[in-house]
């Protein structure tokens, strides 16, 4: 039998399309757009995603039409994919724009702007003409072959996205084991900072994950959050000393003139130090923190 992917003709989506992007760098099979027969769905070797009104994954059936509207968490064929690949979990946890795709081809613009709290004039802002346009061409398409042009930038695409999360999630285990986080007390506040320490070789993905990890400590220790990292310094010998989503507390202007600063930012988010000793490092920290008051 050929196997193949089939999705629904017609005007396409960020859902539909993102979806043949991941299947496409997975297995390299041609897409057809149009409606599904019967062989299509009780073939496993065909994926049927976003059409079909079945999601049944031994046939490799993804689609999600037939959920009951209001169902919880919502899922597009994108979340259902996502699970096949065994990357959902990660994505969902990590990737703030999956819910908002997912919300969009279930609920539309108008209630998933709502739900971001924005009116439907300000989520159109966001939109890009990158996918304004690549989704318009993946829209005229009957079928594509993995020569074709288009296909081999969604193959492109699917690639990214699969290697990006399979490299998060790698990376935020390695932090769980391996980062730092040193508590800091100071009159007007406790706090959190994260330190990687240098290695013999600078981590091409260094900061790969640090933002999660912060995130997922935080949600776990809100009586002490992480509110910055020490990172080591691509650029030299010491350290990068940076506060995690801008927080208020911390201003490296504060150590601008402490011997082996070498540089900060004017905007005080970020300071270049020659220190490399632990000792000196968190006492930097202390030094640029303040309470808010």
């Amino acid at each position: 039998m050929n196997a193949y992917i089939v999705t629904h003709p017609g005007g396409a989506h960020a859902d539909d399309f993102l979806s043949c992007c991941l299947l496409s760098a997975k297995y390299g099979l041609p897409i057809e757009r149009r409606d599904p027969v019967e062989a299509d769905l009780k073939n496993s070797e065909v994926f049927v995603v976003d059409i079909g009104g079945e999601h049944d994954q031994a046939l490799n059936n993804y689609d999600h039409h037939q959920f009951p509207m209001g169902q919880e968490p919502v899922q597009c064929a994108l979340s259902l994919i996502l699970k096949h690949l065994g990357l959902y979990e990660i994505a969902s946890a990590h990737c703030p724009w999956l819910e908002v795709a997912e919300r969009m081809d279930v609920y539309g613009p108008n209630k998933t702007a709502t739900w971001l709290g924005v009116t439907r004039d300000q989520l159109a802002q966001l939109h890009s003409p990158v996918n304004f346009s690549i989704i318009k061409l993946f829209s005229k398409q009957t079928e594509l072959q993995p020569s074709d042009a288009l296909y081999e930038i969604m193959s492109a695409i699917g690639s990214d996205m699969i290697q990006y999360l399979e490299k998060l999630e790698d990376k935020i285990n390695w932090l769980r084991k391996e980062a730092l986080v040193h508590p800091i007390e100071k009159s007007g506040g406790k706090f959190h900072v994260l330190q990687l320490v240098r290695e013999e070789t600078i981590r091409d993905d260094q900061s790969l994950g640090v933002f999660q990890f912060i995130q997922e400590y935080n949600d776990a220790h809100a009586e002490a959050e992480i509110i910055g990292t020490i990172m080591p310094d691509r650029r030299g010998e010491g350290y990068s000393l940076s506060r995690y989503q801008d927080h208020p507390t911390l201003d490296f202007n504060r150590v601008k003139s402490e011997e082996r600063v070498n540089f900060v930012h004017a905007s005080g988010f970020v300071a270049k130090v020659e220190a490399t000793e632990e000792a000196d490092l968190l006492a930097l920290f202390s030094k640029a923190f303040e309470s808010v008051k």
